[in-house]
């Protein structure tokens, strides 16, 4: 079972949970950056849900962390993506942000984007936010 963390009209936002693996291999399909096999991407995948454990929320002067949201539909809780950030002393930074192929251009992501924003500082307590992402291998 996941945690929600925030709700739009289409789409939501909650914690990752390993059942999510496959279908975040699937967002990463065609970045050719990232070779991962389903063995090193379950590695990854652990480490992160592991330190989901650390996590606090509200964000502190001393959090430093990486956080992941599994972005998904209102209308019938499916997964359609997710983000990643880097969180240090209250900043944040964008390190993922992955749609399945299928969904990409519908706007979801563009949506879970935009509620991620906002909670960032209203819910989160960040005092900056920045992305680091490269354009060309965004995928919304």
């Amino acid at each position: 079972m996941s945690v929600e963390f925030i709700r739009g009209p289409n789409v939501y936002l909650r914690e990752m949970v390993a059942s999510d693996l496959t279908n975040i291999k699937d967002c990463l399909v065609d970045w050719s950056w990232f070779p991962f096999s389903v063995d090193e991407t379950k590695a990854v995948m652990k480490t992160h849900l592991l330190a989901l454990r650390h996590l606090e929320r509200p964000y502190k002067d001393n959090s430093r962390y990486f956080e992941s949201f599994a972005i998904c539909k209102v209308s019938d809780n499916s997964f359609v993506g997710f983000r990643s950030l880097k969180i240090e002393n209250k900043e944040a930074d964008i390190k993922f942000n992955a749609a399945l192929p299928a969904l990409r251009g519908q706007g979801l992501m563009d949506e879970a984007a935009k509620l991620l924003d906002a909670a960032l500082f209203t819910e989160l307590n960040c005092t900056s936010y920045t992305n680091s992402l490269d354009p060309q291998s965004m995928f919304l």
